[in-house]
């Protein structure tokens, strides 16, 4: 019996420490893919190319089905629909008000992880999002302003997790970087236009 149970002690050491080594593995490789994602990411200037790149980077580093990424519009302060992955591009322009996951998502300035999606969102989702399991909303914030939001979604039930939260968070203040930046390049492309345009009628 002495030696059953100082075996049992021994395998228990050695599942724990394995477990502990399969968990830090996890965090090693989902951060090499965030770096790898920052890298891809900074290397767009274009605003949509910027939110293309989003979608399609956010959801090989999260394993997800799909992702969306919407802007406010400030006017009508309404979410527009600016770029998808693993969507119908008829979701593209879409507009709606800032409710539901994406409004607690919003309200909290943190991700939210929204279990059984399909069956709980309420206003009730589109039909492109019926199909989905697990939802994640992250805000995008610019300057401490929330610009707009980055989702992934899963058609399998307890796809995401805590860590994966945490992921999304980190995704999303690159993602923000990215929005800035992309905004600045595109303010200084139309200043630049603007001067190249009075150079002509100068020198005409």
């Amino acid at each position: 019996v002495a030696f059953v149970e100082a075996v049992a002690r021994e395998l228990g050491l050695g599942l724990d420490t394995a477990r502990l080594l399969a968990d830090h593995e996890l965090r090693l490789q989902r951060q090499t893919a965030l770096l790898q994602a920052a890298q891809t990411l900074t290397s767009e200037l274009e605003l949509q190319g910027v939110l293309e790149v989003l979608v399609n980077e956010v959801v090989q580093l999260l394993g997800a089905d799909a992702a969306d990424c919407w802007l406010f519009d400030e006017q009508r302060r309404t979410l527009e629909c600016r770029a998808v992955h693993g969507l119908p591009e008829s979701e593209t322009g879409r507009e709606i008000a800032p409710e539901g996951t994406l409004g607690q998502a919003i309200a909290a300035r943190r991700p939210v992880l929204k279990r059984d999606f399909a069956g709980t969102e309420k206003p009730s989702p589109s039909a492109s999002y019926r199909e989905f399991e697990d939802v994640m909303i992250a805000p995008i914030a610019v300057f401490d302003e929330v610009r707009g939001v980055l989702g992934v979604c899963s058609r399998t039930a307890g796809h995401f997790d805590e860590q994966g939260l945490e992921l999304l968070e980190a995704f999303a203040a690159l993602a923000s970087l990215a929005l800035r930046n992309a905004e600045a390049f595109e303010e200084s492309s139309r200043q630049a236009r603007i001067q190249r345009g009075f150079y002509r009628i100068a020198s005409v």
